[in-house]
């Protein structure tokens, strides 16, 4: 390629260690390939190229760029495709070769500085904007009737930003899919969705005087479902636009409840209902069409809710107190962690595992197993009470609650367990249900 085979060329001549002093460079790595202490400039209009020499531009864009072999337009020249990071040393601001041949500025969040961490993959820059993954939780601070805040918190420099506006009671913070909005209950009884500042509220429904319950997302980010709790009668499953105002009924006259959770794919949805005697899991369509009892048993099931595994192919949930794992249609139903102790609060993670909490009724521990039930083995052993773990979008990280330093706190670690850190310090408050920010 054009760089690379020049300084193949220059590596060759021995008798020749110095460009002509008058060419120029305009990066560090130009510079030290023609022996050059400092950046040399061209004069005027004229640009570098990469020969060390100053001439006149050639392109605005690569538009202007019609020769088949110099498609792209970098530093006002038109040049060939890169294979390799080193062909674009000599470009300003784009030291990178993405997959297209192009040099970029960036190719992932990796590439770019501290104060730029974020790779825009519109325009391969790097900006001001969050970084993918950067540890960042959502999670609620006391309850209904303590006055509860939604908070947000990055992990890297443990600065709480509230998103409640510290006058109404909000309670169950959930991230929008793509991470730029939150949905919540504002003063127990209306949906709204806020920025992840608190501005540019929009309230989405309300329950009148009937309580609402944690909303869930559409995977598209289009809709909301919750429950709805009435004073009288049974709990019903609405859905709403999240741009409305109004919701509409899935499940009218037929008592069903969340935890609720879309399916990967947006098809059907998780709930629980008791309309048959006991607690079971339940999906539907996400118009309330096609409601199926997916367990059926002549116990509780999926009282501490029901998860979709990452391709949407089983689902986890708690059955008379133990971890099982059943196929996307209820088929196969297999109890994971057999009969000794009490287990409860399963989740996912992205790495085929599944965290849970072991002894949730008597100094709950915060344990770990493949998804086929195997090296079940806790992920800390403090003796206070763990709960809610939720393992963090890439894996990494497990967040959840403990009660170890008196009140409830957050807590996060690596997955494995290694470096637990408190990430809360607010005692006489209860902190629950933290949530991991999507990756953009």
């Amino acid at each position: 390629m054009r760089f690379f085979a020049l300084v193949l060329s220059l590596s060759t001549m021995a008798a020749c260690t110095k460009h002509n002093p008058a060419s120029c460079c305009v990066t560090p790595v130009q510079c030290a390939t023609y022996g050059l202490d400092e950046l040399h400039a061209c004069d005027g209009i004229l640009v570098c190229d990469d020969s060390g020499s100053c001439v006149a531009p050639q392109c605005a864009t690569a538009a202007d760029c019609t020769t088949p072999d110099r498609p792209f337009c970098e530093n006002q020249l038109c040049v060939g495709g890169c294979v390799v990071d080193d062909e674009c040393a000599s470009i300003p601001d784009k030291p990178h070769c993405s997959s297209n041949g192009a040099c970029v500025g960036c190719v992932d969040s990796s590439q770019c500085p501290a104060n730029m961490p974020a790779c825009d993959p519109a325009t391969n820059q790097c900006t001001a904007g969050m970084k993918a993954c950067v540890p960042e939780l959502l999670f609620q601070r006391d309850t209904l009737f303590t006055n509860g805040q939604i908070i947000r918190i990055r992990l890297d420099d443990f600065v709480e930003h509230p998103i409640s506006n510290g006058i109404d009671t909000d309670l169950y913070g959930t991230w929008s899919p793509d991470g730029t909005r939150v949905a919540l209950v504002r003063a127990g009884t209306t949906l709204w969705t806020v920025d992840p500042d608190g501005s540019n509220g929009h309230q989405v429904d309300s329950g009148g005087s009937s309580l609402l319950g944690p909303p869930a997302w559409s995977p598209d980010g289009t809709r909301l479902a919750y429950t709805v709790y009435p004073s009288s009668g049974s709990a019903e499953v609405y859905s709403a636009l999240v741009t409305g105002s109004a919701g509409t009924i899935l499940t009218p006259a037929q008592q069903a409840e969340g935890p609720l959770e879309y399916s990967p794919d947006g098809t059907k949805i998780l709930f629980i209902s008791n309309r048959t005697g006991d607690y079971d899991v339940f999906k539907m369509d996400p118009n309330g069409s096609n409601q199926v009892n997916l367990t059926n048993r002549a116990h509780d099931d999926g009282v501490d809710g029901a998860h979709w595994f990452g391709d949407g192919t089983k689902i986890v949930f708690t059955g008379f107190f133990h971890i099982w794992v059943m196929g996307a249609d209820g088929s196969n139903p297999v109890n994971l962690t057999g009969t000794i102790t009490d287990q409860g609060n399963p989740r996912w993670s992205s790495t085929n595992q599944i965290y849970y909490v072991n002894s949730p009724m008597a100094g709950a521990q915060l344990f770990v197993m493949n998804a086929n039930g195997t090296n079940q083995h806790p992920v800390e052993t403090d003796v206070h009470n763990d709960l809610e773990p939720i393992p963090s979008p890439d894996g990494t990280m497990v967040a959840w609650v403990s009660d170890r330093d008196s009140n409830k706190e957050i807590y996060v670690a690596n997955a494995d367990g290694t470096n637990p850190t408190r990430v809360t310090n607010s005692p006489g408050h209860a902190n629950t249900a933290p949530r991991w920010r999507p990756c953009p």
